[in-house]
């Protein structure tokens, strides 16, 4: 929900086009939100499987944003 690039209105547009596509819009993400075990292991069984059917995206709810902090 915090991509600068291709918000997620994009991909919802393009549905349409995609009949199997899944989307899955991080609450904590960016672009590439690959930064988090929940993502990490989505993409891992998505690739195994080559299908996105089945997956439990339920892992992405729990997510929140880390605080802000200056070094």
């Amino acid at each position: 929900d915090a991509d600068p690039v291709t918000p997620p209105r994009w991909a919802d547009s393009l549905m349409r086009y995609l009949p199997r596509a899944r989307h899955l819009v991080f609450p904590t993400g960016g672009h590439v939100p690959f930064g988090t075990p929940c993502a990490a292991g989505l993409a891992t069984r998505f690739i195994l499987a080559g299908d996105a059917r089945g997956l439990d995206f339920s892992c992405a709810a729990g997510l929140t944003r880390p605080r802000f902090r200056l070094p």
